[in-house]
């Protein structure tokens, strides 16, 4: 089931088998699913990241700069498997910072393969952008 919340953004996730391990019946990675709407375009100077919270850490499913939707990330299928939580922040475009970015404007849990996110209790620093 999905949700509409805040800004009319939706999350899914689905779990996909795109890539195996030497043992071909094993498979390593997963596709997650991103379709949101209501998000802008930032400029050349910064890009939005995806991040699944796994055992309380954050682990990047990477940049992107397109608001056309849906757009499929691979991630590492455990990672995938156990994230708790979808967080969406605004990044520089340039950035050696691994972490994420103190401005954060999406996030929710997931339940089962899905998760609607929004932006309820997330305080954002924008003076940088």
């Amino acid at each position: 089931m999905k949700k509409v919340l805040n800004l009319a953004i939706i999350f899914a996730l689905t779990t996909l088998f795109v890539a195996c391990s030497d043992n071909e019946n094993e498979p390593t990675t997963g596709n997650l699913t991103v379709n949101l709407s209501g998000l802008e375009e930032l400029g050349a100077d910064f890009v939005y990241e995806g991040w699944l919270i796994v055992n309380g850490s954050p682990v990047s499913t990477g940049t992107f700069t397109s608001v056309n939707f849906p757009q499929s990330y691979t991630v590492d299928l455990a990672d995938l498997q156990d994230a708790t939580k979808f967080v969406l922040s605004i990044e520089p475009a340039v950035d050696s910072d691994p972490a994420p970015a103190a401005t954060k404007i999406l996030a929710g849990d997931f339940s089962g393969n899905s998760a609607s996110v929004n932006s309820d209790n997330i305080v954002v620093d924008a003076s940088e952008i």
